[in-house]
């Protein structure tokens, strides 16, 4: 008998919990208040990755047409050591050591779609790292731009490409050149893509486009001026490249 008392007494606060529970359920202010309360936890964690995204951000610059981007210049210390200099048009510069015969280098690119750039937005970039290769083998790299708050951007619209769907994050590998003593390269963007060029006096000068790792090329829609220079464009590359 006492037992089916104490059943009795949890069956009665199980009811009283659950017309309790109805109750408040179905209160207009308990419910406006958990969304109110819902709404603003999202708007607090929106900003703060609003703000955590913004101070990445800031690593990226404007990419513009035929124009130096940067320059990389090589001292030899020893054989196939090389001391770099890598020169930011932004008045940013790196200076490292490279091991390797040949070296390579890595650019992330927000490429923006017309209606972002109607809006004023053009594309960005930043420069990620450079490698030393030998034997199509990467044995040396050094970061040139590092995430310094734990938040790359790049990756989160690479992974996540719907968040912004106007906004397609790229990558932009160079295939390698020589590290040759005292030699001197160019990097800059044009039309057709990103180019490297020889700037040495006394040698000829070679050009390589490089390529995104996906298979569509880049298109001037993406880089932000009008079709009709293209033309313009791809003869003063030409010419430069004689």
């Amino acid at each position: 008998m006492m037992y089916l008392a104490i059943a009795g007494v949890m069956c009665f606060i199980a009811l009283l919990m659950f017309l309790l529970g109805l109750r408040l359920l179905f209160s207009v202010h308990w419910i406006l208040g958990w969304l109110r309360g819902t709404v603003g936890l999202l708007a607090l964690a929106v900003s703060l990755f609003l703000t955590w995204a913004a101070l990445d951000v800031t690593d990226y610059d404007e990419l513009a047409l035929n124009e130096a981007l940067a320059t990389v210049r090589f001292k030899e210390n020893q054989p196939n050591q090389f001391q770099v200099t890598f020169s930011e048009t932004q008045g940013v510069s790196h200076y490292l050591h490279l091991n390797g015969s040949q070296w390579q280098v890595t650019i992330y690119s927000l490429m923006t779609t017309p209606t972002l750039q109607n809006f004023g937005i053009p594309a960005g970039f930043k420069f990620v790292k450079i490698e030393g290769v030998d034997d199509q083998q990467v044995i040396s790299h050094k970061m040139l731009t590092e995430s310094r708050y734990g938040l790359d951007v790049w990756h989160v619209l690479q992974r996540f490409s719907w968040l912004v769907p106007q906004v397609t994050a790229k990558d932009f590998v160079s295939t390698p050149h020589p590290t040759k003593a005292d030699a001197l390269y160019r990097i800059s963007m044009t039309m057709k893509g990103v180019e490297v060029k020889v700037l040495s006096s006394g040698q000829q000068g070679s050009k390589v486009s490089l390529q995104p790792d996906e298979s569509d090329t880049t298109s001037s829609e993406h880089v932000g001026l009008p079709e009709e220079s293209s033309t313009k464009d791809q003869s003063s590359s030409g010419t430069e490249s004689e």
